[in-house]
């Protein structure tokens, strides 16, 4: 405990130890506002805040009834004096000189009576008190906006070392709120990833190189880092999407009016955001030099407000890269490829998947034809291109005899398989007819052999005896022959009996039947089978 109260001693004294004013005398104590304003008598001077903690507002005599006008905000440095800020930077001579309000806050006071800023952690809020002064800030900016004419598009915090800190602490967590922070011997934060992204204000870091309370090179303060004055700049460059390097862009001079331009600008320029970013380097000048006749307060306000803003890019609405923040066209324009027109809906015969544009060409398949696409269906249509499910397929087949004089055959059957058959072939009843005698003609051909052989001599005998035996044979197989024929042409059941009769009462002669192989005609009658010889007219005799 006793060490770091040792710390914050050793970090208080250095502070103090190059405020740029000397014990303040009666005047300055008790009657420091007279004294600002012997000049501008012509100011109004308001009170705005919480009646704890107020701050001065001064706003210039000649303001128009519905004018707004822009509010810059004085922010001191860690000191026991926190009005030393009105000489430090001479604002209030600026309020009319440049036309805009000034609003002068304090910090809090610590335990040891020095009032701060609670900025980033590398100062100056030693005492761990907290103190929620961008919440503060805030609301005096929010007051003077609404209650007073200052215009919400062009708040700029000027702050000296403490104030510089608490600048760049409400550029990160209050940015969207601000046009410009300008940080004079102040530094961001040592971790750029604790500033959080709330805008992009335009940052002016103003330092001396020879700054031995807080380092130009940037470093620490009771272990707490901050960065260096380019560095911080760097930092607000890349998150701005800046050149990454700086660009000169003149001297001038700021300290002691001595006509010796101590003082180099640089820039990054082409800022993505919109906004500027600049690094002001006070070469050979310490933390609190003197600022002659509000040099810096002019000097800011003139590049914050007053001077044109360049940003190079592509100023084609019509380009890929086009940069709305750009003002100065750098050639850099892309530009699409021409359009290819084309069909570009998928459903669509045409459809070319390069188009770009599409112009109407697209053309479409015929509606479908629904219906059957199956070609064994028996509703099979060879139009339809669309099957709907609605087939429909004949019965499977019925295999079996399918015609009619076969005693197999079927009335149900589809398909003939061939395995119709038959009844074996007939010979009608006998008649009373004698048959046909075959004996005459054998006889005269044995005649003939006898009478042609008694012509012939020389021959022997014999032979003759052969021939007559030979013919008996013959004429007696003939007999045999013409019996078995007559007896097969009888009707018999499958048994070979006889068992044809004639009915007087079957089917009318006048009936024509089926002729079959057999020499018979054929009819189905009362359910049972007719028969009679072919081409007769005769009689129909019933087949049991």
């Amino acid at each position: 405990m006793r060490t770091h109260s040792l710390k914050v001693l050793l970090s208080i004294f250095m502070l103090l130890s190059i405020l740029p004013f000397s014990p303040p005398s009666p005047l300055d104590f008790e009657d420091f506002e007279t004294a600002t304003q012997a000049r501008q008598s012509e100011q109004t001077v308001v009170s705005i805040g919480p009646s704890g903690r107020q701050a001065e507002l001064r706003i210039p005599g000649d303001i128009g009834e519905n004018e707004t006008l822009p509010l810059v905000v004085a922010l001191h440095g860690f000191s026991q004096y926190p009005w030393y800020v009105y000489d430090f930077f001479q604002g209030v001579n600026s309020v009319d000189d440049n036309k805009h309000l000034l609003l002068t806050p304090y910090g809090t006071s610590n335990p040891d009576g020095y009032y701060f800023w609670n900025g980033t952690p590398a100062c100056c809020d030693f005492y761990k008190q907290n103190i929620d002064d961008v919440s503060y800030l805030t609301s005096l900016i929010s007051t003077a906006i609404s209650d007073y004419g200052a215009d919400q598009n062009r708040v700029m915090l000027i702050g000296h070392s403490n104030g510089g800190f608490m600048s760049h602490r409400m550029a990160c967590d209050a940015g969207n709120i601000l046009h410009t922070i300008v940080n004079f011997a102040g530094a961001t934060y040592g971790d750029f990833s604790d500033c959080n992204l709330t805008g992009y204000p335009n940052i002016v870091n103003v330092h001396g190189t020879s700054d031995s309370v807080i380092n130009y090179n940037g470093g620490d303060n009771l272990g707490e880092s901050y960065a260096s004055s380019p560095d911080g700049a760097v930092y607000w460059a890349n998150r701005s999407g800046c050149d990454g390097t700086t660009t000169q862009m003149g001297t001038m001079d700021l300290v002691d009016g001595d006509g010796y331009n101590e003082t180099t600008q640089l820039q990054h320029l082409d800022c993505e955001q919109g906004n500027r970013v600049t690094h002001w380097m006070l070469s050979g000048v310490d933390h609190a030099p003197t600022l002659t006749d509000g040099s810096l307060i002019n000097a800011a306000f003139d590049w914050a407000f007053n001077q044109p803003v360049d940003i190079e890019g592509c100023t084609d609405v019509n380009a890929t890269n086009y940069n709305e923040n750009a003002t100065v066209d750098d050639g850099s324009c892309e530009y699409p490829p021409p359009p290819v027109p084309g069909c570009m809906d998928p459903d669509a015969i045409n459809y070319d998947e390069n188009a770009t544009v599409d112009d109407g060409s697209c053309e479409y398949p015929p509606p479908p034809v629904l219906g059957c696409m199956n070609a064994t269906a028996s509703n099979y249509d060879e139009n339809a291109t669309e099957d709907d499910g609605s087939c429909v397929y004949p019965p499977p087949p019925v295999l079996g005899c399918m015609n009619a004089t076969a005693i197999n055959y079927d009335g149900n059957v589809t398909v003939d398989d061939g395995s119709c058959v038959y009844p074996p072939p007939l010979e009608p009843p006998a008649d009373d007819d004698p048959p046909t005698s075959i004996d005459d003609g054998r006889d005269e051909n044995l005649s003939s052999n006898e009478s042609e052989s008694s012509h012939k001599s020389g021959i022997v005998e014999n032979i003759g005896m052969v021939n007559i035996v030979l013919g008996v044979v013959l004429v007696l197989l003939l007999s045999v022959f013409v019996l078995l024929q007559q007896r097969n042409r009888e009707p018999t059941n499958r048994y070979g009996e006889m068992v044809a009769e004639t009915v007087a009462t079957g089917p009318s002669k006048d009936i024509t039947g089926q002729v079959a192989e057999d020499g018979f005609e054929w009819i189905q009658e009362g359910g049972a089978n007719w028969y009679r010889p072919a081409h007769t007219g005769g009689e129909w005799t019933r087949w049991q």
